[in-house]
């Protein structure tokens, strides 16, 4: 009786035990919006990051639903203390024939993290006499978000880059350097490369080339925001392209939670490892 007592007086101060120090060595995710101005989340066509995996995928469901061609893409992954593969990246591939193409998709962090949106992006290509005003949306675009820290281009594309750090937009020169880097990878390759996980830790473990005299944590953001406006062309009697910056032919967004992803890492890491299973036995033992 005094065995059975004590063990399981044992077992409950073990438990406890184990659960403060869990508390104490798992660290807790940023809220929405956190770095953000005013710490509020940034919406791209209903999505924002930190929103859990259920409401965005419904947004992603719902936002093709009366476009028979396209497809739901979906990709799992396995954390490294987490048995059970998680959602990584779902993606909507809206194909609709000469209308023009409609991509949509979230990346999110895996289930010891709450499986929540960490990177969006949406491209959608205008089909000829319905490509939108260039210099209208681009000053739609500095009226909704503010100036870019940065700006770029050339004669058939032009790219904003917003870099936030503590709430703020970022002016320094070259803000957030490596991550930039690879955003305007992303935003110039047909691949959905901000979805991939491995190219998520790449672009979170960037080297930040600093500005002269500047220290770090002046120059890594919490997030990023990049938009490539492509102009549309036309195509000469000798057959060279010549772009029209007067309209919009292929517009790309992109947002990476920098902060939101490396505290999913820490979680990932800190965590103590799930079970993974085993043996059951063939029955009881002889006693």
């Amino acid at each position: 009786m005094f065995a059975r007592a004590w063990a399981a007086a044992c077992g409950l101060l073990l438990a406890g035990s184990l659960g403060v120090s869990h508390a104490q060595t798992t660290p807790p995710m940023p809220p929405v919006g956190a770095g953000l101005p005013e710490g509020k989340a940034i919406d791209i066509r209903g999505l924002h990051t930190g929103m859990a995996s259920a409401p965005a995928m419904a947004i992603l469901q719902q936002h093709y639903k009366n476009h028979p061609q396209a497809k739901l893409q979906t990709r799992t992954r396995s954390a490294p203390n987490v048995a059970k593969p998680y959602l990584s990246y779902a993606m909507n591939d809206g194909h609709r024939g000469g209308n023009g193409y409609d991509y949509l998709g979230a990346a999110f962090t895996s289930d010891a993290s709450g499986n929540q949106v960490v990177s969006i992006i949406s491209e959608a290509e205008f089909a000829s006499g319905k490509q939108p005003s260039a210099p209208d949306t681009i000053a739609a675009i500095k009226k909704k978000y503010g100036e870019p820290s940065s700006t770029s281009g050339t004669d058939f594309e032009t790219t904003l880059i917003y870099g936030y750090k503590d709430g703020k937009i970022l002016t320094v020169d070259r803000p957030c350097t490596g991550l930039t880097q690879v955003a305007q990878l992303s935003l110039r390759n047909q691949d959905v490369l901000m979805l991939d996980r491995w190219f998520l830790e790449m672009a979170a473990g960037a080297k930040e080339d600093m500005s002269p005299g500047l220290p770090a944590e002046k120059t890594r953001c919490d997030a990023l925001m990049g938009i490539s406006i492509g102009y549309g062309v036309s195509v000469g009697p000798d057959r060279l392209l010549t772009p029209n910056k007067n309209v919009i032919g292929v517009m790309k967004i992109l947002f990476f939670d920098a902060k939101r992803f490396r505290a999913a890492q820490e979680r990932d890491t800190s965590i103590p490892k799930t079970p993974q299973g085993g043996p059951t036995g063939t029955g009881p033992a002889k006693l």
